[in-house]
């Protein structure tokens, strides 16, 4: 029997959220858009996942939101799509869910991202959810990021409780946020401070002097900007295009909203069909690259490891 490979999918899930947090676009979060019922979306699931399996392929899906576990569709999809490896998908949530919810479902995933949103997040919730999650043998990984604004008195708390899951011996990292959030992906003016703490946190020393892109907070490393890119100052890099074609549709997908389906967000080539109205055509071979810099992390193929 010939080996599978994997195919990375992104699936976006619509602004369904129990969350409100400020920072946070409406469009992400208004409650106004839930294109799938439960069973639409559970379709929709086992249909990608056969198509891919038709071709010798294996969807490992991430499922962002809104809130993704607060759509029953995505277990009752995952569950039955018959994967030798179910174990292969990823989940970004706020980690609302009950400790019972992870209890029955964690099987589904091999990384869980908690978002913590201050002041919404329950901490000894959180730290409850994490921990049971350690103990298991063959359990997903997991990491909690906790969302820092530039906002004195929530930055101050954000802080707080990252260093008390820290104690706990949670791992934890800080998230910087943007301020144009999927329109620039620009970083909100954080003061010297913040800056200071944040990169103390992950091993470098801060260094207010400007970098050769125009950047709001004064200081992002060229290697953590994103969508703020030139040719000169990625030279050498793997944004910077290297051939004309793309394996983007074939190692990987992005299924929007509305279920129409995309190699990748540069939406290069076209829709691929809709998996609602299942239409969508899985491509056999890569693309010309239409563009001379790639901006996307996903798009550029980044595993789930």
């Amino acid at each position: 029997m010939q080996d599978t490979q994997d195919t990375h999918i992104q699936w976006l899930l619509g602004n369904i959220c129990n969350y409100n947090c400020w920072y946070c676009p409406d469009h992400l979060h208004s409650n106004d858009t839930r294109l799938y019922s439960d069973e639409s979306l559970a379709d929709s699931i086992r249909y990608v996942a056969n198509e891919l399996r038709a071709v010798g392929r294996d969807a490992r899906i991430e499922f962002v939101g809104g809130e993704p576990t607060l759509h029953e569709g995505i277990i009752t999809g995952l569950s039955s799509t018959g994967s030798n490896r179910p174990g292969g998908n990823r989940l970004t949530t706020n980690g609302s869910a009950s400790l019972e919810w992870y209890q029955d479902n964690y099987v589904y995933f091999s990384h869980i991202e908690i978002s913590y949103h201050v002041p919404w997040a329950n901490l000894q919730h959180i730290v409850e959810t994490v921990n049971y999650l350690k103990t298991l043998e063959e359990g997903p990984s997991v990491e909690v990021l906790v969302h820092a604004s530039n906002a004195d008195a929530h930055w101050s708390r954000a802080i707080d409780e990252y260093e008390q899951l820290i104690d706990l011996g949670i791992d934890a990292r800080i998230k910087l946020l943007y301020s144009n959030f999927t329109r620039g992906n620009q970083y909100m003016p954080y003061k010297n401070y913040q800056l200071k703490y944040y990169y103390e946190t992950i091993g470098e020393v801060f260094n207010p002097k400007a970098t050769t892109v125009v950047d709001p907070t004064g200081y992002i490393p060229t290697r953590r900007q994103r969508n703020m890119f030139t040719e000169e100052t990625v030279q050498g890099s793997n944004m910077l295009r290297q051939n004309k074609m793309c394996n983007a549709g074939i190692d990987q997908l992005v299924v929007w909203k509305n279920g129409e389906v995309f190699r990748g967000y540069c939406k290069a080539g076209g829709s691929l069909g809709n998996v609602i109205k299942r239409t969508f055509n899985v491509p056999k071979e890569s693309i010309e690259c239409p563009f001379d810099l790639c901006k996307n992390g996903f798009d550029r193929g980044n595993s789930f490891t």
